[in-house]
């Protein structure tokens, strides 16, 4: 409607989900004046273009960015100092002891469930190491939270797995993680992971659209099959037993980060996209 009004305005839309968009005359009225679509990764952009709402042409990829100078911390590499940046994080801190996370919303395609029956497996091989899912239920009664607490009982896994639900500080988070897991089933792109990766931090994604965008498999992390825990585990523990594999592929993650996801960039590809909006006719 604003831009039917102001007739020489151009609209730009960006979406971040990652479904189908229905095609009824509904959306297709009101994205008839839309000039460019901004897709956060290339899985949204096909699902989109799927939809033939818009033209391929007008619907466009760029990848979020980060301000990188944000995210780069000096990781602790004395055990006793990761110990103590952990313990003013109130992350659980053990010396020595290794420390997986996730980071996101709790919800039933967020694949929590998944990281915890994989930790009970890493659990069984690597005792002291430690667990954490940061995140909220934002929906009403928080049934979600309340299964994952269950799995965690049932799987005795209360004094080694923390939820937390909510951190201020996440860049030194994401710093004190030994490894990030994302066990996704849908996922957008994946913000969670170039956050890990700016941070030194390893980690471990569900090979789906979005996340495997972001992961160069066995380069700058590893992915894993969605819905399977066994995977996660397995990857958790390579990376746990191998400090070399590690330690190459944080190194690698470093400077893929620094080239294909910073602010810089998506503002530079951003304003492209505003220009050809505005060399339309």
């Amino acid at each position: 409607m604003a831009v039917k009004l102001a007739r020489s305005a151009k609209l730009v839309l960006t979406r971040h989900v990652p479904f189908r968009m229905k095609n009824n005359i509904g959306y297709r009225k009101a994205l008839s004046r839309v000039s460019r679509m901004i897709c956060v990764s290339e899985s949204v952009r096909r699902l989109m273009i799927e939809s033939r709402l818009l033209e391929p042409h007008r619907i466009v990829t760029i990848h979020n960015g980060i301000d990188l100078d944000r995210y780069r911390s000096n990781k602790p590499d004395d055990p006793e100092e990761m110990s103590n940046f952990r313990q003013r994080l109130g992350l659980p801190h053990q010396r020595g002891a290794p420390l997986i996370g996730v980071v996101g919303q709790l919800a039933a395609h967020k694949g929590q469930e998944d990281f915890i029956k994989a930790a009970a497996i890493v659990s069984k091989t690597v005792p002291s190491a430690g667990f954490v899912i940061i995140g909220r239920d934002h929906s009403k009664g928080e049934p979600y939270k309340t299964h994952l607490n269950h799995l965690i009982s049932s799987l005795h896994l209360s004094d080694r797995l923390t939820l937390i639900g909510h951190i201020d500080q996440l860049p030194a988070v994401m710093a004190a993680f030994d490894i990030l897991v994302l066990p996704s089933t849908v996922e957008a792109f994946g913000l969670v992971l170039v956050e890990a990766m700016a941070s030194g931090t390893n980690v471990i994604a569900t090979d789906i659209g979005g996340p495997n965008e972001v992961i160069r498999d066995q380069e700058t992390g590893l992915l894993v099959s969605p819905n399977n825990p066994e995977q996660i585990a397995s990857g958790v523990l390579r990376l746990l037993n191998e400090p070399l594999l590690k330690l190459r592929l944080a190194d690698n993650a470093l400077l893929d980060v620094a080239e294909r996801f910073s602010a810089e960039k998506m503002i530079t590809e951003t304003e492209k996209v505003y220009q050809l909006a505005l060399n339309d006719r």
